[in-house]
């Protein structure tokens, strides 16, 4: 979630964001920069700002959508069971419109070969990345699924 202090600036107004008033604060749920809904992603606005704003509805339901997703309350697509650790788990986050099957799904990267999605999944994700349409960190598949920042690779 990102962090409230005191007079940090709007992320769409750019006034600052005081203590009285009624803010939103969203997690940082949108990993690809060129995505429309990453101007929301880890940051504070005015509440008003949101509701007023063309996409506004559209990243306050995806950012709700990436709290259920959440590894501390979501359970592995594959066994079912909960996730013990950071390491214990990948998760997607928002990967975009055109790809909302994929958004938000919670694996043990050791289960994500048995996924009965996962060659679908991991076809989506690799065209997603090669296009021009992507700037974030990547999704890799060897050895294990996991996210590597392009500073990494």
């Amino acid at each position: 979630m990102a962090i409230y202090v005191a007079g940090v600036p709007c992320g769409l107004c750019g006034l600052p964001v005081d203590p009285g008033d009624e803010k939103v604060l969203f997690p940082p749920f949108v990993p690809n920069r060129r995505d429309p809904l990453h101007v929301f992603s880890d940051g504070v606005f005015h509440q008003r700002c949101v509701a007023e704003h063309s996409l506004g509805e559209r990243a306050t339901r995806a950012a709700a959508t990436a709290a259920l997703g959440d590894p501390r309350v979501q359970t592995c697509v594959v066994c079912g069971k909960s996730f013990t650790g950071p390491d214990d788990y990948f998760a997607t986050g928002y990967l975009g419109a055109d790809v909302d099957e994929f958004n938000f799904i919670c694996v043990h990267p050791s289960h994500f070969d048995r996924w009965e999605r996962a060659a679908e999944f991991r076809e989506v994700v690799l065209r997603l990345q090669q296009g021009d349409a992507w700037d974030g960190p990547r999704i890799v598949f060897e050895p294990l699924l996991g996210w590597i920042r392009q500073r990494d690779r």
